[in-house]
C-alpha cells in the first residue's frame, strides 16, 4: 500500500470529481445551471415570502415553530417544484439542438468538475469545524497530495462570504425553562462563535487553525 502513489483521500477526492462531470456530461450545462438556479432562486423566494407565509400558516397552525417551518419549508419546495420544471423544459429545448447539444454537454462536464470541488472543499471545510483545534491530523490526511489545495480552495471561499453575516435568529419562542438555561448565554459553547461576530472570518480562522503547516 505504501508504493500506491495516491491515497485514499485524494481518491475519493477524484471521485467525487468525477461523478460530479459524469453527471453534468449527462445532463448538460443549460440544465446544471438552471438546476442551481432554480434552488437559489427558490431560497430567495423562500426568505421574500416567508414573513407572509407564516402570518398565513399561523392561522392553521397554533405552535410557532412548526408554524415557522411549515412556512418555509412550504414556501421552498413550492418554488423549487415549479423553477425546476422550468428548467428541464429549456434544457429539453437545449439539447434537442443538433449544434448547441455536443457544446452544452462539454460545457455540462466542465461545470460538474467544478461543481464536485466545490463539494468536496465545502465538505472539508465543515468537518475541520468539528475537529478539535490540538487534534493531530491522520497520517492519511497529511499524505494527501490534494489536500493542501482543497485547504487553499476553502480559506478562497470563504473569502466569498460576506464581512455582515451572522447566524440568524430564530422567530419562535423556546420553552420557558430553556430560555432560564441559556439566558447568560451569549455563545456557542460548541465552536465558540459569538453571534455578533462574522462568520466568514470566524470559519477562516477555524479552518487555518486545522490547516497543514506548509499552507499557513
Amino acid at each position: 500500500m505504501e508504493d500506491i502513489p495516491i491515497n485514499v483521500l485524494d481518491i475519493v477526492i477524484l471521485v467525487v470529481a468525477g461523478l460530479s462531470a459524469i453527471v453534468g456530461l449527462i445532463r448538460g450545462f443549460v440544465r446544471e445551471v438552471l438546476s442551481l438556479a432554480a434552488w437559489i432562486g427558490a431560497g430567495w423566494l423562500a426568505l421574500t415570502f416567508y414573513p407572509d407565509s407564516r402570518v398565513w400558516t399561523l392561522g392553521y397552525i397554533e405552535n410557532e415553530m412548526w408554524a415557522s417551518i411549515v412556512a418555509g419549508g412550504g414556501s421552498f419546495l413550492f418554488s423549487l417544484v415549479v423553477l425546476t420544471i422550468i428548467a428541464r423544459l429549456i434544457s429539453k429545448m437545449v439539447q434537442s439542438s443538433a449544434l448547441v447539444g455536443p457544446l452544452d454537454r462539454t460545457l455540462g462536464m466542465l461545470f460538474g468538475i467544478l461543481r464536485g470541488a466545490v463539494l468536496v472543499i465545502l465538505g472539508y471545510t465543515f468537518t475541520m469545524m468539528l475537529v478539535d483545534e490540538d487534534s493531530k491530523k491522520p497520517q492519511w490526511a497529511a499524505d494527501s497530495r490534494l489536500l493542501p489545495q482543497v485547504e487553499e480552495g476553502a480559506v478562497l471561499l470563504l473569502d466569498i462570504v460576506p464581512a455582515d453575516i451572522t447566524l440568524p435568529e430564530l422567530e419562535f419562542e423556546l420553552p420557558d425553562e430553556d430560555i432560564e438555561d441559556k439566558s447568560g448565554a451569549d455563545t456557542n459553547d460548541e465552536f465558540g462563535y459569538t453571534p455578533d461576530e462574522d462568520i466568514g472570518q470566524f470559519l477562516k480562522q477555524k479552518l487555518r487553525d486545522q490547516m497543514t503547516p506548509e499552507n499557513e
